[in-house]
């Protein structure tokens, strides 16, 4: 996964917000911007998915790409003053199976990245207040006990090693 606070491929600036988190429970954390740099807006970058439609600004990751740091700047220069807001999302309907449509959204690609930064960053914040068993949108949970009946699995498997022969089916 490599996304965990204590993994080898997290980057420093994420390392020392998750220790802080961990050790000032108490802290609180009231603004994000000061944060986000131009290392980690890259590695959001890197971690945001190419392979997307482009949004309303019709700007695909290739064409991003193309001007690469030079975008990255202007967005952290944007993200600095203030001056950054977050384009409309584009609403696209899509066919479902049984015939009937449902919307989606297109974000822009650039808010992409924004959006993956500060994901980055409440990940690391807030991950260490999670208990084992809450499993909504955590990176970590997707590919264990990501169904249903696998969290009931979870469940029994933590119930037994807790010593607990009564489980709740």
């Amino acid at each position: 996964m490599g996304d965990t606070p204590g993994s080898p491929t997290i980057s420093p600036k994420l390392q020392r917000i998750a220790e802080q988190a961990r050790n000032y429970p108490e802290m609180v954390f009231n603004n994000l911007y000061h944060l986000i740099d131009q290392e980690l807006l890259l590695e959001a970058y890197h971690r945001t998915s190419k392979d997307s439609a482009p949004g309303v600004d019709k700007v695909t990751a290739q064409e991003y790409a193309e001007h690469l740091y030079e975008n990255l700047h202007d967005l952290h220069e944007r993200l600095k003053s203030n001056r950054y807001v977050a384009p409309p999302v584009e609403r696209v309907w899509i066919e479902k199976e049984d015939g009937k449509q449902r919307p989606i959204g297109k974000p822009c690609f650039e808010d992409k990245i924004v959006q993956r930064a500060v994901v980055m960053i409440l990940a690391v914040i807030f991950e260490p207040l999670f208990q084992p068993f809450s499993h909504g949108f955590r990176r970590q949970w997707i590919f264990r006990y990501h169904r249903s009946h696998d969290s009931q699995k979870f469940y029994r498997e933590e119930s037994e090693r807790r010593g607990n022969t009564e489980t709740h089916r």
